[in-house]
């Protein structure tokens, strides 16, 4: 089974000027984990999850470090802290965004779309032909249903 048989085809999406409280306001009302974001060109550009709505509340916890003569070791990351921050800050969808967005082709396998899933610990995946043309979106709840479906014998 290929993605583009379980993929949702009717999407809503925003654009990337859009501000942050109409992306939450959609999402909210039509209760949608994963808002994929288009360019100007009409292209796939990022896409926003209610976890990246969440950074906003959040407060950015800075990096641990050790102060060593007259320098400063990092213990973590900082692009992680940059990362929250930059969200924790967003007033745009494309501010906010995870970008590039990861996407398959509409021939990808199912359990390509779970693979990427699982390993990028994301929700939802854009299917996107070509340089970045959406065309549907495969999410958890879309997979979830293969399971409720009866086996065949074919």
């Amino acid at each position: 089974m290929q993605a583009a048989d379980i993929m949702t085809r009717e999407l809503l999406t925003v654009a990337a000027e859009t501000p942050v409280h109409e992306v939450a306001q959609i999402m909210l009302d039509r209760n949608i984990g994963a808002l994929p974001v288009l360019g100007r060109d009409g292209r796939l550009v990022g896409i926003i999850s209610k976890g990246d709505l969440v950074v906003q509340e959040a407060r950015p916890r800075f990096p641990r470090y050790l102060k060593f003569l007259d320098g400063v070791i990092f213990l973590e990351r900082t692009r992680d802290y940059e990362e929250e921050l930059r969200k924790e800050l967003a007033t745009t969808a494309a501010e906010l965004m995870t970008a590039p967005a990861h996407f398959l082709p509409p021939d990808a396998d199912v359990s390509q779309v779970a693979n990427l899933m699982v390993e990028k610990r994301i929700g939802a995946v854009p299917i996107c032909a070509g340089e970045g043309q959406l065309f549907g979106i495969v999410t958890r709840s879309d997979l979830i249903r293969l399971l409720l479906k009866p086996a065949t014998g074919d």
